[in-house]
C-alpha cells in the first residue's frame, strides 16, 4: 500500500510540473505571438512613414546647398524667398536649403530666407521673404520682385534708346510709351517712372545732355549733338531690326531724322506661360494691391515706344 501511495503521488507530481510547464509554454507562446503582432505593427508603421516621407519628397523635391551650387543645377526662372521654420515639418530633407515644384510645367524655387546671403543671387530690390521674384532676361545671377519688374524694365528700355541717341550724336530724341489696344487715351501706367530714374546712366561724357522734359508717358531729350559715332550698347533692342537699321544708317551718316515704333511684344520681360504660372501658384497674394501678373504681361505685350530722333 505505501509503494502504490507513493507512485500515486509520484503521479499526482508529474501531472502538477506538466500542467505548470504547459502554462508556461502556453504563457511563453503568447508572448512570442504578441511581441509578433507588435513587431508587425511597428513595421507597418514605420513603412507608412516611409512611404509617406518619400511622398514628401517627390512634393516638395528639397535641394541642398551642395546640389544648388553643382555647375549641373540651373537655377528655376521663378523664385520665392521663404521662412524655413513654416516649411519644417513638411520638408524631411533636414540639410535642405529651400525645395522645387512644378506649376503649370513652369519650375518654381522656393528658398530658406537663411541661405538668401550664401546662394549668390542678387535680389532687387531686396531680398524680403514671402517675396516672389523672376530672372532678370539677361542676367540669370539677378532676380527681380515681380511687383516691381515691369516697371524696372520698362525704364530699361526708355533708357537703352536714350543711351543709343546719345552714341549716335543725336541732337534730340523723344520717347513715347503706349498703349497699342488704346492710342487716343493715353500711355501705360508704368511709364511715369521711367524718367528720370535711369537718364543719367544713359549718358557718357562724351555726350552729354542738355536738357529733358517729360509728361505723362513721354520725354523730349535736348543733346550736345556729334558726328562722332559710337557704338552703343544693346540689351533689350539688340536684335530689333529697326533698331540696327537705325545705327548703320547713322553710321553712314545717311540720315537726318527719324520716326520708329517698337512693339513692345519683341521685347518682353517674361512669357505669358510664366506669368500665368506665377498667378495660378500665389492666386490670393496681395502685391501691394497690383494687377495680376498675367495682366501685366498681356498690357506689355499690348504696349509700343515711339522714338524720335534727330541728328
Amino acid at each position: 500500500m505505501f509503494g502504490q501511495k507513493e507512485v500515486k503521488k509520484e503521479d499526482g507530481e508529474k501531472t502538477k510540473f506538466s500542467f505548470a510547464d504547459a502554462m508556461k509554454k502556453a504563457t511563453d507562446v503568447a508572448k512570442k505571438a504578441a511581441g509578433e503582432v507588435q513587431k508587425g505593427v511597428g513595421d507597418f508603421v514605420d513603412e507608412q512613414k516611409r512611404i509617406a516621407q518619400e511622398r514628401k519628397i517627390q512634393k516638395y523635391r528639397p535641394i541642398t546647398a551642395k546640389e544648388f551650387r553643382s555647375k549641373d543645377f540651373k537655377i528655376p526662372n521663378v523664385i520665392e524667398i521663404v521662412d524655413d521654420a513654416a516649411w519644417k515639418d513638411d520638408i524631411v530633407c533636414e540639410d535642405a536649403i529651400g525645395f522645387r515644384q512644378d506649376h503649370d510645367n513652369v519650375e518654381f524655387l522656393h528658398l530658406y530666407d537663411e541661405y538668401v546671403k550664401k546662394c549668390g543671387v542678387q535680389f532687387i530690390p531686396v531680398a524680403k521673404c514671402d517675396t516672389v521674384y523672376c530672372v532678370d532676361p539677361f542676367d540669370r545671377t539677378r532676380f527681380i520682385d515681380i511687383s516691381c519688374i515691369f516697371m524696372k524694365t520698362t525704364e530699361e528700355k526708355m533708357a537703352e534708346l536714350a543711351h543709343i541717341a546719345s552714341c549716335l550724336g543725336a541732337k534730340k530724341c523723344s520717347i513715347e510709351l503706349l498703349d497699342a489696344n488704346n492710342e487716343n487715351q493715353g500711355k501705360t501706367m508704368d511709364s511715369q517712372f521711367a524718367f528720370p530714374k535711369l537718364l543719367n546712366g544713359a549718358f557718357n561724357s562724351a555726350q552729354s545732355l542738355k536738357n529733358a522734359n517729360s509728361s505723362g508717358g513721354k520725354t523730349e531729350l535736348e543733346l550736345n549733338g556729334s558726328d562722332t559715332i559710337q557704338e552703343p550698347t544693346l540689351k533689350w533692342f539688340a536684335y530689333d531690326d529697326n533698331i540696327k537699321g537705325l545705327i548703320e544708317m547713322r553710321r553712314k551718316h545717311q540720315i537726318r531724322s527719324r520716326t520708329l515704333e517698337l512693339n513692345g511684344a519683341n521685347s518682353v520681360t517674361m512669357s505669358k506661360k510664366v506669368a500665368c504660372a506665377i498667378d495660378s501658384v500665389f492666386k490670393g497674394r496681395n502685391f501691394t494691391g497690383m494687377m495680376s501678373v498675367e495682366k501685366r504681361s498681356v498690357q506689355e505685350h499690348n504696349t509700343k515706344l515711339i522714338f524720335e530722333i534727330e541728328f
